[in-house]
């Protein structure tokens, strides 16, 4: 009864953790840029802290790119997907003469309209049974045609974070994915001037998606990476036109997983490649069984410190000499880039001694605590020599002796920030 008593509310625990993570989603629209938002990034720009963007020049010669999607069909064909879409609705929010309390009360028909859309437009898609993300991009022309005046791009998933629900579809304001190698892109455009012809000869009609997707580590592999290194250290006679919307929608080939995405639309008008509307940059990583971190034996409250920046406590220094590197292993795959649920789970830990031979010093136990404070505690093994009972004058035995250990389990960048500082310090 004792072993049920505790095991089965920490099961319930997980399961619920587990749920709400995997419900999280949160259907808004990415938000607008403000211009707060704009100084901020011209800020970053200026001191240095942005990353430097690539010009349309070099996207379009990277080896990675892939052309995705490009228009397909207009509301005006029958058999278009865009029938029945609330147009007029996604028109209005996009249009930057619209009021934001009326934007705002907008999204939910928007985004279910996206939903809708999506659904429509990959239903006869194997890729779309699995485990998909989907870029969507929607854009509003200028009653001129000359230029794009409102767009959003908006991130949606198929599955759910954890892939359990497959029939599950969200869109979310992250420019996040969740490690999936089935990658789409879906457009609308609207508000397009067509009076006469074949609205696919018009130059708002030749346009292309493209999508580059740049393989790289997986976060936890990073993270032991890291933890290695700190170990070693002209108008016609004037017909009113008729405002139609086209649409376009294409899977991505062989997306790599982990890896960073852009995806971005160009048109080509009199010779001229140019960007339509903005680009999306995209981060596709799944969810892990396993993290490294640095567990540090704090036996008195004096050795740690509140950090005010990230509101964390941590050690106030870090010493190689008596710290373990802490593999964190995870009951079922969890988010390491975002979200706390990860560090509530208590969970089994298993440590090596960063110097010494290896296997000198390990540590076994487990790991729990808060985002702010995470704990750790097992017993700590040390290689010592001892003396061989009724043997030769200082013959010695190699054994190992346990003892309890406890302390504060603090992630691998923070612990080479420590060891840096506590090396600088010398240096003065």
């Amino acid at each position: 009864m004792t072993f049920i008593r505790i095991v089965l509310p920490v099961l319930l625990g997980m399961a619920l953790v587990l749920q709400a993570d995997d419900q999280g989603e949160v259907n808004q629209p990415l938000p607008k840029q403000t211009g707060d938002s704009k100084k901020k990034e011209e800020k970053a720009a200026d001191t240095g802290d942005a990353k430097k963007e690539a010009t349309l020049t070099e996207l379009l010669a990277d080896p990675d790119i892939e052309a995705v999607a490009s228009p397909s069909c207009a509301n005006t064909e029958s058999d278009c997907p865009l029938g029945g879409t609330k147009l007029g609705e996604i028109d209005k929010y996009l249009d930057p003469k619209t009021p934001p309390q009326e934007q705002r009360k907008l999204v939910p028909v928007v985004m279910e309209s996206v939903k809708k859309l999506i659904e429509k437009s990959f239903q006869s898609e194997p890729k779309f049974e699995s485990k998909a993300g989907i870029l969507v991009h929607l854009a509003r022309y200028s009653n001129d045609n000359k230029k794009i005046e409102g767009n959003e791009w908006m991130t949606c998933w198929k599955g759910g974070k954890h892939g359990l629900d497959k029939k599950a579809l969200a869109c979310g304001p992250e420019r996040r994915l969740f490690g999936t190698k089935n990658v789409a892109i879906l457009f609308v455009h609207l508000n397009i001037a067509h009076t006469a012809g074949d609205w696919r000869d018009l130059d708002s009609a030749n346009v292309t998606y493209h999508l580059i997707a740049k393989a790289k580590l997986p976060i936890n592999i990073q993270h032991l990476l890291s933890l290695l290194n700190l170990v070693g250290a002209g108008a016609q006679a004037a017909a009113v036109p008729q405002r139609i919307a086209i649409m376009g929608a294409g899977f991505a080939d062989d997306v790599p997983s982990p890896s960073d995405l852009t995806a971005f639309a160009t048109t080509k008008q009199d010779g001229k490649t140019s960007q339509l509307g903005s680009r999306l940059a995209v981060d596709n990583e799944g969810f892990y069984l396993w993290d490294v971190s640095v567990a540090v034996p704090v036996n008195k409250i004096s050795l740690a410190e509140y950090s005010e920046t990230n509101g964390s406590v941590s050690p106030k220094e870090v010493n190689k000499q008596s710290v373990y590197g802490l593999f964190n292993l995870y009951p079922y795959p969890v988010d390491l880039k975002k979200g706390g649920a990860r560090y509530l789970l208590p969970r089994p830990a298993i440590g090596l001694g960063l110097t010494g031979r290896p296997g000198q010093n390990f540590f076994v136990g487990g790991a729990w605590g808060f985002p702010f404070l995470q704990f750790f505690v097992g017993s700590g093994f040390a290689n010592t020599k001892v003396p061989v009972a009724g043997g030769a004058a200082g013959a010695t035995v190699e054994q190992y002796k346990s003892r309890a250990t406890y302390g504060l389990n603090i992630p691998v960048l923070s612990a080479i920030e420590k060891v840096k500082a506590a090396a600088a310090a010398k240096k003065k």
